[in-house]
């Protein structure tokens, strides 16, 4: 179903209802419309492609007991801009992104996709998905970000809510942020005493303007999740901030059992959030490869204790 025109439509049923996806096609392609979800409607998306195909100009929200599950590629694709999802209860569970591209694993975002306005694309603009309530489990991608994977111009905002038990092959287990500096303009080394790379030209310090990949956690719990790096969190970009809530008991193979914040020129800042109970092969807790930056506030209290690293670092 094609959603445009400006329309407005609103799903609700008091008692369950499974609505089961019986082809490839997304359940709705929407652009330049709103789409509101709430009761106890279940989507069952049966293992055919992804549910929401997000496009430009969108709302969308996600209410009460509504669930979206069994996806067999992101149940929610957001690749428009000026877009908005907001997820304020409900469930994104059981889904999976299994892709390859030339042999190596490329899914990502199982959950919920962000490929917004990216550099590859020479494409300008934003979106957002904001998580106030609800949870996301037992989602998985084949490489990064098993719930929710956020690239080019896009901003994930988790104001609350449980991101629990998803796992990726490599990075992320439940968040992967990847602004594209070193794919698309990282084609020539990056240089610290210029700040910017010679094939683009432009400096870093500007890039998160235009591809800011962006990750907000202002709450809620992301917890019992696995990935090779970063079990909890894996940044690639400086559009991140940790400013509250809690990652607990995550798990990384190899490295950042909490956070894996990747190299130059990435950077994290930390406030008013405990990272306990983590475990990784070097950096349980919080994991900055080789180079990347972490600014910690700590007159605003950042706790990070009893983290386990089975190779070194804690």
């Amino acid at each position: 179903m094609t959603l445009s025109d400006n329309k407005i439509i609103e799903l609700t049923s008091q008692t369950p209802v499974v609505l089961t996806k019986k082809n490839a096609t997304a359940y709705f392609m929407i652009q330049n419309a709103s789409l509101i979800l709430s009761g106890q409607i279940k989507f069952d998306i049966n293992n055919t492609s992804n549910g929401f195909d997000v496009r430009d100009n969108v709302y969308m929200e996600i209410n009460d007991d509504v669930e979206i599950y069994h996806a067999s590629k992101p149940a929610i694709n957001i690749t428009g801009i000026d877009s908005s999802v907001v997820m304020n209860g409900g469930s994104i569970h059981d889904n999976s992104h299994y892709d390859t591209n030339g042999g190596s694993p490329y899914g990502r975002g199982a959950a919920v996709r962000m490929l917004v306005a990216t550099a590859y694309n020479r494409t300008l603009g934003t979106s957002t998905f904001i998580m106030n309530g609800g949870s996301m489990y037992n989602n998985y991608a084949n490489q990064a970000g098993g719930a929710v994977w956020i690239q080019g111009g896009a901003m994930f905002y988790m104001n609350g809510g449980v991101m629990e038990n998803n796992s990726a092959g490599r990075n992320g287990g439940a968040v992967g942020t990847f602004d594209d500096w070193t794919n698309f303009v990282g084609t020539k080394d990056y240089s610290s005493k210029t700040g910017n790379h010679s094939y683009s030209g432009i400096p870093y310090s500007q890039w998160p303007e235009y591809y800011p990949a962006g990750f907000v956690m202002n709450g809620g719990t992301i917890q019992n999740n696995s990935a090779r790096n970063g079990g909890g969190i894996y940044v690639a970009s400086s559009g991140c901030k940790i400013l509250g809530g809690q990652i607990l008991n995550n798990h990384a193979s190899s490295q950042g059992g909490g956070v894996y914040v990747a190299s130059v020129p990435y950077v994290l800042e930390l406030s008013h959030v405990l990272i306990t109970d983590n475990e990784g092969w070097v950096g349980g807790g919080l994991w900055s490869c080789p180079t990347g930056w972490v600014e910690i506030t700590v007159t605003d209290g950042v706790a990070i204790f009893e983290n386990a690293a089975s190779g070194a670092l804690r």
